[in-house]
């Protein structure tokens, strides 16, 4: 996974790998087979999302309103951790 964010890294001091989001998208599937497993929605109105290969590789990126998508973090050794709800709570 190292390999692809050195691929995508532009000069040294860039802070991020950006490109178009269906580019980023397709290079992920192809390359590691990660598919889309979360998003969400921050404060500033960017979409996070987390893509997972099921050899456990992973990448973190966020996309502005532009289409213009950044690798935040990528990694390996991803384990998928079941939510387990509290069950009901009490009303104040």
């Amino acid at each position: 996974m190292i390999l692809a964010v050195l691929l995508w890294t532009a000069p040294a001091q860039a802070q991020a790998a950006c490109d178009a989001r269906a580019k980023i998208i397709t290079r992920l599937a192809e390359n590691y087979q990660e598919q889309p497993r979360g998003r969400g929605v921050t404060a500033r109105s960017l979409l996070m999302e987390l893509f997972i290969s099921p050899e456990g590789t992973w990448t973190l990126l966020v996309s502005q309103p532009n289409g213009i998508s950044c690798l935040i973090a990528a990694g390996d050794g991803w384990l998928e951790i079941p939510y387990i709800p509290d069950g009901p709570r009490e009303k104040i």
